[in-house]
């Protein structure tokens, strides 16, 4: 897992955390987040959006409570705030994925 100075910068700022500790959360996010393919309704046009919007070939996201990790390759190009009505749909997508997991298991 890389991280570019820019990643860093904005984990920093927008998540809030140490400069020693934004390699970490980038690490979480990209094993963690809530994939693509697991968004639905507003939250998935939402991430339609930010592809569209941005120069993202070859890019993909994960999502968090609180923000968007955008990765290429395994390299952390930026961290996005997500705007709050998408929050409780990252949760609630999080949960579900965490329910399958554990029926999976049994």
């Amino acid at each position: 897992m890389k991280t570019t100075q820019h990643s860093e910068f904005r984990i920093r700022k927008r998540v809030g955390v140490p400069k020693k500790v934004a390699p970490q959360k980038a690490m979480d996010a990209f094993d963690n987040g809530l994939r693509y393919e697991e968004t639905k309704g507003k939250l998935r046009r939402y991430c339609d959006y930010l592809y569209a919007t941005g120069n993202r070939v070859g890019s993909f996201f994960r999502l968090t409570p609180n923000n968007v990790y955008v990765f290429r390759g395994e390299t952390l190009l930026t961290a996005i705030p997500l705007p709050h009505i998408y929050r409780d749909a990252v949760v609630n997508g999080l949960r579900k994925r965490t329910q399958e997991q554990l029926e999976k298991s049994k």
